[in-house]
């Protein structure tokens, strides 16, 4: 009995061997981007899946049904593709989502099979935070850019630059840098103070990149001159003395000028005055 046991067995284990060493799925675009497109590939041998096979993928959330032999039951949301000059065949998730992760998905040809969890936190994932999920209340006050910036969701660690004015200065996260219990998403906060002197205009934003990946925020842009505060520096004056001085200058020199000709204008109609008189009194 121990002996007809062990070999009745031995066929249970050679298939599992088999099935997990002919068919094979794997990501094909790494790291995945949330919101992206992401492919999975389902490899397979000769010998596990000939090209009549039905080839199928199964999985996601609720684990259901999605392809079969290149058809799917979610266009919207999935494709399929087959290839019959390698025998293998794809799945790809569209505008991929956290609900679509850590979920268990099987590529089947024939009776070979493969089944894997896909796990966020084993791919090198990047999550580009949405525009409500980046909190930018930051303003400008006696010459200097406070930066408060939080960003809600995110992931990997960015590297977040300050971009004023031409310069650039890197922000370091302050109060919260948590992760959630899967390891998947961080929550940053940036509090700096950067001084900014005798400027008139400021523009600045917030740029944040992570390998190929980046985002940024919106532009800050604003005229500083015609704010109501007393700059630091003595040597900073209000712009519009730079044009009024000159031009009430030239409005002097304009009315010196003015009082000369007319001066000498009417000493020379009293000199010709003066002679006409004195010719009248000879003749």
């Amino acid at each position: 009995m121990l002996t007809y046991g062990y070999f009745a067995v031995l066929p249970f284990i050679f298939c599992i061997i088999s099935t997990h060493t002919s068919v094979v799925w794997k990501i094909q675009t790494v790291p995945i981007v949330i919101g992206e497109d992401v492919v999975i590939q389902c490899i397979v041998s000769v010998d596990a899946c000939r090209i009549d096979h039905t080839k199928q993928w199964t999985g996601g959330k609720g684990y259901k049904l999605i392809g079969l032999n290149g058809h799917t039951t979610n266009k919207s949301k999935y494709t399929m593709n087959v290839y019959k000059s390698t025998l293998s065949f794809e799945l790809r998730v569209k505008n991929f989502t956290e609900a679509d992760a850590n979920n268990e998905y099987t590529c089947l040809c024939g009776k070979a099979h493969y089944t894997a969890m896909l796990m966020l936190n084993t791919t090198g994932h990047v999550y580009i935070p949405l525009d409500d999920e980046i909190i930018d209340n930051s303003y400008f006050k006696d010459n200097t850019i406070h930066v408060n910036l939080t960003i809600m969701k995110v992931h990997p660690l960015p590297t977040c630059y300050l971009q004023y004015n031409g310069l650039t200065k890197k922000l370091k996260a302050h109060g919260n840098e948590n992760e959630n219990g899967n390891n998947t998403f961080y929550e940053l906060v940036y509090d700096d103070t950067t001084a900014v002197h005798k400027r008139c205009n400021i523009t600045w934003f917030f740029n944040c990149t992570f390998g190929k990946k980046s985002f940024r925020t919106d532009y800050h842009n604003l005229y500083s001159c015609n704010l109501d505060y007393v700059p630091k520096d003595k040597d900073v004056k209000p712009i519009y003395i730079l044009f009024v001085i000159p031009v009430i200058l030239l409005l002097i020199v304009v009315y010196i000028v003015y009082l000369k000709c007319r001066n000498s204008e009417r000493k020379s109609n009293v000199e010709n005055e003066e002679s006409n008189s004195l010719q009248q009194i000879h003749t």
